[in-house]
């Protein structure tokens, strides 16, 4: 005998089915006709293409129902209803909460497994459950929804109360010993990257061993991380990246999209995030200005052009009050960021520092002369203003009181950028602002003002202090780069990378939900972050050994180069091959964290914040090496 699979589509459960035994596949319309007497198991696999929970045709539901008298077992993944359970009005995706249950974690309250552990935290991405009502007595989950839960893996046995579950939590349960429930679409588990992914073959193992299936053969996941390329090959396959998620837009003359966003349909789909930003946008010019000078790729300089001149030709206020302001976004019009104007311009520094053509320092120095101006006198500047709040009255208090924005993430690339111009322009009052921002953020180091973590605060210290030290040569500056890079260390791990730490958790996105969130639940989880601390690494460290000519620094270099490549992404699916995503499980070396951000989640690829400053990073140590600066 053998198992009948009911559905409209092939799917990953399908193919795991079809795989580990004998079965058949029919449609539901075809399956109304057939005699189901003759298999051993049905499987109704309903979430394939459909938003809403399939209902079953009165025809089709008879012949299902009288299978289950049989004592036969029967798989149910969203379906409306059987027996006499059905789902409750609308408590389900019906594509208004494209976000699902992108914020939840799935606990496992099963029993343990060579896979799966009770209590294990498991992530559907953006799915979501339907809440049935009239369930039986003896009805029991093996996986519910926990919510927000803050741990990265796994909570402890003591802190699951099974008897306050709520039954429209249940995600995988048992109606009886033959019937079981999933109330989510669990059929394209590959395609839609749920995370942990052995975790999850765990479950589809339960899946599949309930409906009589003994050699089961799991598929291979949807992507693994490791280019196994050198520095050029990883800095290659990341500018690849750019053609096959198409994150140009007119070829850079209109900007560039923000990258991909973090949740993943049901169906497999990872949307894009179309925002152009202006930080992005000079983040992967910086990337395509490094292709051109390591391979004379002359198209890549003109992408790089386009893109420069994006910023300064159309993002730019040329007149008035607010002249030189940098716009953040095409939708934040009216919204600057100090740190985010200091990344946009980097890449247009870089380009004159190589080919000492100037002709777009006029425009650079408006963009630095208008945060200067709204500055404070600890030489750093709020986190983001809007022009409403720029009366005169602001500015002058802005600009004779102390922000006191001690903080890496909000200051230290704007007074990078103020070196790195200073060095081309020599005006003193770049210096003088740059020394007192970063001497104000050194003076209270190591307890700075945190945004994700101390290790984000180490990682994005690294390459405005190596500019300060070019700058100075002062000894004291030195010793502050060296002085954080040692305290780095104590958070590396042995994959190469460097795991969050948060000590006495400080950081005001420590473990937040529902807003940008750190990925980190724990301090000693396993967990790197690429959006905003191991990113900064590869210009850090190239950077700071052609500062200080000192090969520790390109040996720090090359390691964080050996991760990068470890953690690039192969797939077919080109729209992430070659990329680096938000967050990873060092341990497992997969794409996972605590998924609370309301926007950039562990599958989220920012096409500059992430994957353009790797590449300018890679590409601005390979040059060095080849004497190119």
């Amino acid at each position: 005998m053998s198992i009948l699979i009911i559905s409209d589509n092939k799917s990953d459960l399908s193919n795991v089915l079809m795989s580990s035994a004998k079965c058949e596949m029919l449609s539901f319309k075809e399956a109304e006709q057939e005699d189901l007497s003759v298999y051993s198991a049905v499987a109704l696999l309903c979430g394939t293409e459909n938003t809403r929970p399939r209902v079953l045709s009165a025809n089709l539901r008879i012949k299902i129902e009288e299978f289950a008298e049989s004592g036969k077992p029967i798989f149910y993944e969203w379906c409306a209803s059987f027996g006499y359970t059905l789902t409750k009005g609308d408590d389900y995706n019906d594509g208004r909460d494209s976000m699902g249950d992108a914020m939840n974690r799935y606990v496992y309250i099963g029993s343990d497994t060579e896979r799966l552990t009770y209590g294990d935290l498991v992530d559907s991405q953006a799915n979501l459950g339907c809440n049935y009502i009239h369930i039986p007595e003896n009805a029991y989950p093996i996986l519910y929804n926990g919510g927000h839960v803050i741990s990265h893996d796994h909570i402890d046995s003591s802190e699951i109360k099974t008897n306050e579950i709520a039954a429209k939590d249940w995600r995988l349960w048992y109606h009886d010993e033959k019937i079981l429930v999933c109330s989510f679409r669990i059929s394209n588990f590959v395609k839609a990257r749920f995370a942990p992914f052995d975790s999850w073959c765990g479950i589809v193992e339960i899946i599949l061993k309930h409906l009589g299936a003994e050699q089961i053969q799991m598929p291979a996941p949807y992507y693994t991380l490791g280019s196994n390329c050198d520095a050029q090959g990883t800095f290659n396959k990341g500018m690849d990246w750019f053609d096959g998620c198409n994150i140009l837009i007119d070829n850079g003359k209109a900007g560039a999209k923000e990258g991909m966003s973090h949740p993943i349909t049901p169906d497999g789909v990872q949307a894009e995030r179309n925002n152009v930003r202006v930080d992005c946008v000079g983040e992967i010019a910086g990337a395509y200005l490094f292709d051109y000078i390591l391979k004379n790729n002359t198209e890549s300089l003109a992408v790089y052009k386009n893109l420069s001149g994006f910023i300064f030709d159309k993002m730019q206020i040329k007149s008035g009050k607010f002249a030189g302001m940098l716009r953040w976004t095409e939708s934040a019009w009216c919204t600057v960021y100090g740190d985010d104007t200091g990344r946009a311009v980097i890449s247009t520094l870089f380009y004159m520092m190589y080919t000492k053509d100037m002709r777009k320092m006029t425009q650079v120095e408006a963009a630095l002369d208008f945060l200067i101006g709204i500055t404070g006198t600890d030489g750093l500047m709020e986190h983001g203003v809007h022009v409403s709040e720029l009366t005169d009255e602001n500015i002058k208090q802005m600009h004779s009181n102390p922000s006191n924005q001690y903080c890496a993430h909000r200051n230290a690339y704007y007074s990078a950028a103020l070196l790195l111009a200073y060095q081309l322009n020599h005006k003193e009052i770049y210096k003088d602002i740059a020394v007192k921002g970063l001497s104000t953020i050194m003076g209270v180091y190591p307890e700075t003002m945190r945004a994700i973590s101390e290790t984000e605060e180490l990682c994005r210290l690294i390459f405005p202090l190596s500019c300060l030290y070019q700058v100075t040569r002062d000894e004291t500056h030195k010793k502050w780069l060296y002085d954080v890079c040692e305290r780095l260390e104590n958070y590396r791990h042995k994959s190469g990378g460097f795991v969050e730490v948060d000590p006495g958790y400080t950081a005001y996105r420590s473990r937040t939900e529902g807003t940008e969130s750190s990925m980190l639940a724990e301090n000693g989880n396993e967990i790197a972050e690429l959006l905003y601390s191991l990113n900064w690494l590869p210009l850090g460290f190239s950077y700071a050994y052609y500062v200080t000519g000192d090969k520790v620094f390109l040996e720090k270099w090359e390691k964080i180069v050996k991760f990068m490549s470890d953690a690039q992404i192969v797939s077919d699916d080109k729209t992430i091959d070659g990329a680096w995503a938000r967050s990873l499980d060092l341990k497992r070396m997969e794409i996972y964290g605590m998924p609370h951000d309301v926007g950039w989640g562990p599958c989220c690829i920012e096409s500059g914040w992430t994957v353009g400053e790797i590449l300018m990073g890679l590409g601005f140590g390979i040059a060095l090496k080849k004497g190119l600066f």
